[in-house]
């Protein structure tokens, strides 16, 4: 058997491995051809489909080249290498390549398609119409000529000439799924809501197979009103496409849009499991990570003198049978604390399902996963039956810098009535909030926006959020304190107030001494929580590491304080937060 007859079987034997899927068999054999015989189009041709499939677009181009060497009119060559420069971005170099292949066979409409596409991607509109009209007169008909032509013209505004195309196509090709998704488009965009339903389903029922068919319908209920709808229909794609990286990519946007969280993370948990190197995901996924553990938990825990006083009380509290709940537990740190500290077993409860699992997974990882029990939802929604003794400690560190805008006193007031055993002890057992006024002239422009740098921005105001006071951190802030440090407010977590409504509030009087020449902007105030009747933890100012700010409320308008005078004020607060109203100077 002669040399050429060999590399024919050869070739035979690296097509057969090719078309069954075996590339790497493939691969080989066509390597061993074309070291062999470089000028074997062949060989270089299926090595440049094989590279663009593994990614490696110099590599392809480089192997048609080669055999454009050998036979410039090579038109699997010249047509493949207008796809790839089309896809790279190379529309000059995609253009060129492309006329070539139509030229040599003007009758492949798929390579006139391509051209008139990357014409359109050049903006040469007129050239993608010269191409795309006369192919609507071609029999049997062309549908992506049809959808080009119609997309072309949905771009140029034209959306009546648009429809009139995909509605053609309808007639002539009812059962193209693609003219329906085009047609549920153009009506989207139109306000068109429910014939771009009717659309959409049509396309879904003619081809339930396109991925992409399914997620645009899932956006479209998403963004009209219909989130349910649009969730079961991703729901269903995760369990059928749970092996495809963009399917899960694609899903965990939506899933954002949605505002279902959880959901966004699982599905880009599922993308990187797939894909563990892809940055981008990585990236993306992180963003979401920053919803459940915002950078202050991460400051929170980095605390290490509140950490400090918490495992110090507790372990002054907890004996063998304390039977601790834990509200809120987060990294769940203070169940450990109290399990290391002896209890007989803790009970704990996290709403947010992502924090639940690491909190499990910490458990598990320090060993205490018998001796605590987590709940995945917020402590009021923990039915009393499923706690098998009553806590007789219950602990939490659930405040804000305003103490009470993490529902502190409701969550431990409903913690002592629904769960806890008869004269359960608390961590901590009160706060103390103090405060004095303020003079901050670099914050005031802001609160509310009024003159920045000469300029009038107040419409910006529309952005902000009304709230009862800002956290800050005063080290950091340029400010003068007006008058002596007040105090506030006590609140007892052990015997907490009676339910006060969220549109009503107690009501104190108070009166400071202005201690210095200023504009006075509002109250700066803090607190200190008792954790037990000797340890306690400050959020005051001066305290280095303190992970919870100040709170500071701003009056509605700045005041003159002078020394000597006095300011009054109203101190108002409920189960939530604490605010102040009717500012003014007293004895003018």
């Amino acid at each position: 058997m002669n040399a050429h007859n060999t590399m024919h079987e050869d070739l035979e034997k690296a097509l057969k491995h090719f078309n069954s899927g075996n590339l790497s068999e493939a691969e080989s054999l066509l390597n061993e051809i074309y070291h062999k015989e470089p000028d074997n189009i062949d060989a270089s041709f299926y090595l440049g489909i094989l590279a663009a499939h593994k990614g490696n677009a110099e590599k392809a181009i480089n192997h048609w080249k080669q055999a454009l060497k050998v036979d410039a009119n090579h038109f699997e060559s010249l047509s493949n290498l207008g796809y790839l420069y089309t896809q790279i971005n190379d529309l000059k170099s995609a253009k060129d390549y492309l006329l070539k292949a139509s030229r040599l066979k003007p009758q492949r409409e798929e390579v006139s398609l391509q051209l008139a596409q990357v014409h359109d991607m050049l903006g040469e509109k007129s050239q993608a119409l010269s191409i795309l009209e006369p192919l609507l007169q071609e029999e049997p008909i062309i549908p992506d000529a049809y959808l080009y032509l119609a997309d072309l013209k949905a771009k140029e505004g034209k959306l009546q000439e648009a429809e009139a195309l995909l509605n053609e196509l309808t007639r002539k090709a009812p059962q193209v799924h693609q003219s329906h998704l085009y047609l549920a488009r153009l009506y989207s965009l139109a306000g068109r809501t429910a014939e771009a339903e009717k659309a959409f389903k049509k396309a879904l029922e003619l081809g339930p197979q396109f991925m992409e068919t399914t997620f645009e319908y899932a956006r479209f209920l998403i963004s009209n009103g219909q989130g349910a709808q649009g969730a079961s229909l991703l729901d269903e794609m995760g369990k059928t496409y749970q092996h495809n990286v963009q399917v899960q990519v694609q899903m965990a946007g939506l899933y954002e849009e949605l505002g279902n969280f959880e959901k966004a993370l699982e599905a880009y948990t599922k993308a990187l499991d797939l894909a563990p190197g892809n940055e981008e995901i990585k990236n993306k996924r992180s963003q979401i990570y920053t919803r459940f553990v915002p950078p202050w938990h991460m400051e929170m825990l980095s605390d290490l003198e509140r950490n400090e006083a918490y495992q110090k009380a507790i372990e002054s509290v907890v004996k063998e049978n304390s039977v601790v709940l834990d509200i809120g537990t987060g990294s769940g740190i203070l169940s450990m604390m109290a399990a290391r500290a002896g209890a007989k077993h803790v009970y704990t409860c996290e709403s947010s399902g992502l924090l639940a699992e690491a909190a499990l997974d910490i458990f598990k990882k320090n060993g205490y996963s018998e001796k605590i029990t987590l709940f995945k939802k917020y402590s009021t929604q923990i039915p009393p039956n499923d706690l098998k003794e009553k806590p007789n400690v219950i602990v939490a560190e659930i405040f804000d810098s305003g103490l009470l805008g993490e529902h502190a006193v409701f969550s431990f007031r409903h913690a002592i009535e629904a769960l806890g055993a008869p004269g359960c002890k608390t961590i901590p057992q009160s706060a103390n909030v103090v405060g004095r006024i303020i003079s901050l002239p670099k914050q005031k422009q802001i609160h509310p926006i009024k003159d920045i740098s000469g300029f009038d921005l107040s419409p910006f105001n529309k952005f902000r959020v009304a709230e009862a006071y800002l956290s800050m951190k005063l080290s950091a802030t340029e400010h003068e304190f007006m008058s002596d440090e007040k105090d506030l407010l006590h609140v007892n977590f052990e015997k907490p107030w009676p339910t006060i409504p969220g549109n009503h509030s107690q009501r104190v009087e108070l009166e400071f001494e202005i201690t210095r020449n200023d504009n006075i902007h509002g109250v700066a105030f803090w607190f200190k929580l008792n954790l037990t009747n000797d340890i306690s933890i400050s959020s005051a100012p001066e305290r280095k590491d303190n992970h919870w700010g100040q709170a500071i409320a701003f009056f509605d308008k700045e005041l003159a304080g002078k020394k000597g005078n006095v300011l009054g004020l109203t101190l108002c607060y409920n189960d939530i937060k604490i605010w102040f109203e009717n500012a003014r100077i007293v004895n003018e």
